[in-house]
């Protein structure tokens, strides 16, 4: 006893580097305050005299124990719950060498990890079944799509990163080794268990993403196992349920099968998992493969010459367990080459019938020792002899822990017909478009998918179908589907629903044809195996997700609505149909994508700060701040409060402000573009063509083009509401004014040119401009809070302005600030809209599209491009637009020359740089509670200056 413990001490002495001064011998990988051996580099793993030393400390009895694995769920037992004393005495009496943890709350599992570990003499190996998520009670703490997802992505390079931060996040929380990835090749579409677990029907396919997966996973620090040895793909039987019988022989499996398992172990994989299933043409026993000599040690040992771990599926699964009992399991599981026997129905009666068959020598010394050996070095090769504990310091359970599985599941989805171009899916104006939910087999809750659809826009309603045989809710599913303006189609199936042969199954595939017939508008949205496919070939519209995985459900309501490209192909062929291996339409993205749900803005402290200040030193009492990059929207934010009372109401991202001169690009210049396109004028017409009396004092020779580009010669600006008390005034003195200066000499920003050419759009479009443009760009864009002369049922969102103590004498909340714009009724060419950084967001990214958005065409690319560019040399003006002409303007030099924007008055901007595919939208109440106020104009570029420094992180 005293030379065993002397043994174990020299052992952690020499794994901690007592002697050598090194903590690991493997090379090591960093992420925060974790350490992770990276389990690809093997050069450093063979250390005999720890393993050694370890392996003597053990009797031959502690030795077998070490094969022996159970399982528990994650839970922080208390000492007198039956299962923590289940536990504790297989870790004391048996000496097993670990345990494979399924779904509980992660925090307990944590904790109950670290217990386990206290009281175990050698480390415990922790393994998982982590092929997508980790799964919790309070939710997949990290999550990836399915297998077959990631096949219809394509993308090893993310497939590594995906398994490698799967590893990372597994480590994090106590887990050592994935049963991970499956590595069966799917050929079979009525495949019960594996399906869309696996990454397709093409070995090539599967081992380019099982090997990249592999290495994710070893670089992470995790053990990694392909499995199911020799392939699970081509059955029709669920091996949990009994044993399937599987025709092939060597020849088909050296062209198939076994492929991606070679492929595997040049890649390094740490284990390999055997499966439940028979293979009569090469083992005549008809012994599952797991149990079979022939197929374990002679195939995979001898054959493909894999050293490392070899583990059974699970003992308990009835393929085993209907015809053998744990002890006899056991022992030909061990005597056939696994060296992990996994969660035996009764770990006891295996450990038992193990000793029994080396006590009458079945099994020999050596045997024991070839698997303990292999065990204990790959607990060493993790560190665990170096540090077996985990932090309980947990990061937070959301999506931002799954950004790369996010990206994989966005690559995923795949469209596989769109005839009636469901996506990008416009569902701004006319009537609802309804989200209908069918489960299959309770299968799929549609929580997530239905809330991000509501996310994108609330009035989509959502109806569920959860019992098919319920003929009058099915009726009247049909009734909503007809009269609505389209239908997402949301159909639920895991692997096993399609291979049942009930009359349930028929019913369903009716109720779906029914409900696809009510509205040719309707988009079957496939959220399971691509297989459901063969009931619906001639669908009109189908888009796929591969499974309800949250990442998954997430990316599909992104892709509907056009927020990424999309890009995936379907890794099977689907019996029966059109729908063949490499199927997929692609589409470009089309509409904004907001990540600032998911994930932060590195370096975003830069832009804090320097907003923080601009309260401080009185700039403005508050403002929102929106950066969209690529695309996407990576930054959201609000600062402040609506005034510099202590206790105003803070300022939200959804904060309503007056854009001032702002309206003259979102609002004029958008409406000109559009009659533009229409012909209803052109810009080199003459004003006086739609406005006669406009001629006077020589302004006959001014075109709408000299007004846009505000060198038409009329003055800057007149203080009327100072002179008059009506519109009709108002422009009467306009029409008549006299010119300041000869048409094209020169330049000067003019609210007179800009008031005028609204009255032209009025005139052409036989519509008030307000009316016009809600019509025509609002409404269909969906910016919902963009309009003149707000209702008072939203003021409470709207930032105030000045406090007007020489006109109207109040606080202005709703009412525009521009005096000129209020004489004309809160609606002119020059100012008075309203609106919000999300809103501004859509028409930016719409104009930097060239004029398409949601699949769309508001404006014609050409005529984008003509109202977007600096005109000529003599001025920084495009047509409507300001450019950052010899980086003169508000963004200064982070932006390019090739930027075009506008401020407004009330503290407002919007800046577009084609050249860096950026938009910065800044709104400031700065004129609160006086326009004497002109700090912004100073701080304007150092507040560009910081975004464009915070934005070197942004990817795709």
């Amino acid at each position: 006893m005293i030379l065993r413990n002397l043994l174990i001490f020299f052992a952690l002495l020499i794994a901690s580097g007592f002697f050598t001064g090194h903590r690991l011998n493997a090379d090591l990988s960093y992420d925060g305050d974790i350490i992770y051996p990276d389990m690809n580099d093997t050069s450093s793993f063979v250390s005999p005299d720890i393993v050694e030393l370890t392996l003597k400390s053990l009797s031959i009895e502690e030795r077998l124990g070490q094969v022996i694995f159970t399982y528990f769920a994650g839970r922080n037992y208390s000492e007198d719950d039956p299962r923590y004393q289940r536990l504790a005495h297989l870790i004391r009496d048996v000496k097993i060498g670990g345990a494979i943890c399924y779904k509980g709350n992660i925090r307990g599992q944590v904790k109950l990890l670290n217990r386990l570990q206290n009281i175990s003499q050698v480390p415990l190996l922790f393994s998982a079944d982590y092929e997508r998520a980790i799964a919790s009670d309070e939710g997949d703490f990290y999550s990836l799509p399915y297998n077959m997802g990631i096949g219809a992505a394509g993308d090893s390079l993310k497939t590594f990163e995906a398994g490698r931060e799967l590893a990372r996040t597994a480590r994090s929380v106590g887990i050592h080794h994935i049963y991970a990835p499956v590595l069966d090749v799917n050929t079979n579409s009525l495949n019960p268990v594996i399906n869309i677990r696996s990454f397709g029907e093409k070995p090539a396919l599967v081992s380019k993403l099982g090997t990249a997966f592999i290495r994710g996973i070893q670089a992470g620090g995790c053990l990694a196992t392909a499995k199911h040895f020799p392939g699970h793909g081509n059955t029709s039987v669920d091996s949990h349920l009994e044993l399937p019988v599987l025709k092939e022989n060597y020849a088909s499996l050296e062209k198939k099968e076994l492929v991606p398992f070679r492929q595997a172990i040049v890649a390094g994989v740490s284990s390999i998992m055997t499966g439940h299933l028979a293979l009569p043409n090469i083992d005549s026993t008809g012994l599952p493969a797991s149990l079979s000599p022939i197929l374990t040690r002679e195939l995979i040992r001898e054959k493909l010459k894999f050293s490392g771990l070899i583990v059974t599926d699970a003992l308990n699964m009835k393929a085993i367990s209907k015809k053998y009992s744990s002890g006899d399991a056991a022992v030909m599981a061990f005597l056939a080459g696994n060296d992990i026997l996994l969660m035996a129905e009764d770990d006891d009666s295996a450990y038992a019938g193990l000793l029994s068959a080396f006590r009458s020598g079945l099994i020999t010394e050596e045997r024991i020792n070839e698997s303990a050996r292999k065990i204990i070095a790959a607990k060493y090769n993790l560190g665990l002899f170096n540090n077996k504990f985990v932090k309980e310091e947990l990061r937070k359970n959301s999506f931002e822990n799954n950004i790369t599985g996010l990206q994989l599941a966005r690559k995923s989805i795949t469209l596989l017909s769109n005839k009636d171009r469901m996506v990008p899916l416009i569902t701004s104006g006319g009537k609802e478009i309804i989200h209908i939910i069918l489960n299959s087999d309770k299968n799929g809750d549609g929580g997530i998918f239905g809330s991000e659809l509501r996310y994108r826009d609330s009035s989509i309603k959502t109806v569920r179908l959860s019992d098919v045989n319920n003929k009058s809710a099915l009726n009247e599913i049909i009734k909503q589907a007809k009269n609505s303006n389209g239908v997402i189609l949301s159909v639920y199936s895991k692997s096993g629903f399609l291979n049942k042969k009930d009359s349930y199954l028929k019913k369903r595939q009716n109720a779906v044809k029914k409900l696809l017939s009510a509205n040719k508008r309707t988009l079957l949205a496939v959220q399971g195996t691509p297989y459901e496919l063969e009931n619906y070939s001639s669908v009109r519209n189908c888009i796929i997700n591969y499974g309800e995985t949250g990442v998954s459900e997430v990316a599909l309501a992104e892709i509907i609505f056009g927020e990424y490209q999309v890009s995936g192909s379907l890794p099977v062929s689907v019996p029966n149909s059109k729908f063949v291996y490499g199927s997929g339409q692609r589409l470009e993205r089309t509409s904004l994508a907001d990540v600032t749900r998911f994930q932060e803005l590195k370096n975003s402290s830069l832009i804090d700060k320097i907003m923080l200040s601009c309260i401080t030193d009185t700039v403005f009492p508050g403002a929102a701040l929106m950066v969209i990059k690529n695309g996407q929207i990576v930054f959201d934010r609000a600062y402040g409060k609506y005034t510099y009372a202590l206790d105003a109401q803070p300022m939200l991202t959804n904060t309503i402000f007056d854009m001032a001169s702002v309206s003259k690009v979102i609002a004029t210049t958008t409406a000109a573009m559009i009659c533009v396109d229409r012909g209803l004028f052109k810009l080199d017409d003459p004003v006086k063509k739609y406005i006669p009396g406009f001629r006077a004092n020589g302004k006959e020779k001014i075109t709408l083009k000299n007004l846009l580009l505000h060198n038409s010669g009329l003055i800057a600006y007149k203080q009327y509401y100072k002179m008059y008390k009506t519109s009709e005034e108002v422009l009467k003195d306009i029409y008549n004014a006299e010119l300041e200066y000869p048409t094209g000499t020169k330049t000067v920003y003019s609210d007179l040119g800009m008031i005028t050419l609204g009255k032209v759009i009025e005139k052409v479009t036989r519509k008030p401009l307000d009316k016009f443009c809600a019509d025509e760009i609002f409404k269909p864009l969906g910016m919902n809070d963009t309009y003149y002369n707000p209702s008072e049922k939203v003021y409470h969102r709207i930032a105030p302005t000045e406090v007007d103590n020489y006109w109207r004498n109040r606080l202005l909340i709703g009412t525009v600030h521009d005096e000129n714009a209020h004489l004309l009724g809160g609606v002119a060419g020059h100012a008075g809209l309203f609106s919000t950084t999300s809103d501004l967001a859509k028409i930016l990214q719409m104009l930097l599209q060239g004029g398409k958005y949601q699949g769309k065409e508001y404006i014609r690319n050409s005529t984008v491009k003509k109202f977007v560019t600096q005109f000529d040399k003599s001025s920084s003006r495009a047509i409507g637009w300001d450019t950052n002409f010899k980086f003169n303007s508000s963004p200064g030099k982070s932006f390019s020359e090739e930027a075009y924007g506008h401020t407004g008055y009330t503290g407002t901007s919007v800046w577009t740089d084609p050249k860096q595919n950026l938009i910065v939208i800044l709104l400031t109440n700065r004129v609160h509670p006086t326009r004497e106020n002109n700090k912004l104009s100073k701080h304007r570029s150092l507040i560009h200056e910081a975004v464009v420094k915070s934005l070197d992180s942004v990817k795709e």
